[in-house]
């Protein structure tokens, strides 16, 4: 056999394991994410930034926001774009009555927490805790904000207080409890 012909054989052979390899290896975090590494071994202490990276093939990675996300709650499929929550509006108490409220709320996740939450609550991915317990805390603080107000001060009249009393309340509690920020939470 041509030594020429056992060169291209053993060089195939060698780049197609140099190409299965680096997909095996290859780890992209999306744009607006950090990365935690995790394996067998635990939880690293350092982040992944936006980006590809090579890592073991022993290793996994999670995914957390640390750009702007939006939370919508409402009875409305037009304010969120898709009918995946039919009626998810608030109902909370007031002074003087009880309100349905519409309301948008935007957070990002601490990118200097995000291992200490991964750690915290046993593995949840940044989209998991929102679904699974953030948002439920979301809608708990409202209600705890909304009685200083009255029906008609959450619906018109003093509607900016309202959104900045909400807004000022949910970062106290969450960046504590879950080390996200809230930049707003409007009153639809």
């Amino acid at each position: 056999m041509n030594k020429g012909i056992i060169a291209a054989i053993i060089s195939g052979i060698l780049a197609l394991g140099v190409a299965v390899t680096a997909i095996i290896c290859l780890e992209r975090v999306p744009v607006g994410y950090v990365g935690v590494i995790y394996s067998a071994a635990g939880v690293e202490d350092q982040t992944l930034a936006q980006g590809w990276h090579m890592l073991s093939p022993l290793k996994k990675v999670s995914r957390f926001p640390i750009s702007q996300q939006q939370i919508v709650f409402s009875n409305d499929p037009a304010d969120y774009g898709k009918k995946k929550h039919a009626d998810w509006s608030i109902d909370a108490p007031a002074d003087g009555g009880m309100v349905k409220i519409n309301m948008t709320i935007n957070y990002r996740f601490l990118p200097d927490r995000v291992v200490e939450l991964y750690n915290r609550f046993n593995g949840m991915d940044g989209e998991t805790l929102v679904e699974s317990r953030i948002q439920n805390s979301m809608i708990a603080y409202v209600k705890e904000v909304t009685p200083r107000f009255s029906v008609m001060d959450i619906y018109s009249d003093k509607k900016s207080e309202v959104n900045e009393a909400i807004t000022e309340y949910l970062n106290q509690k969450l960046q504590d409890e879950y080390g996200i920020n809230i930049a707003s939470a409007l009153v639809i």
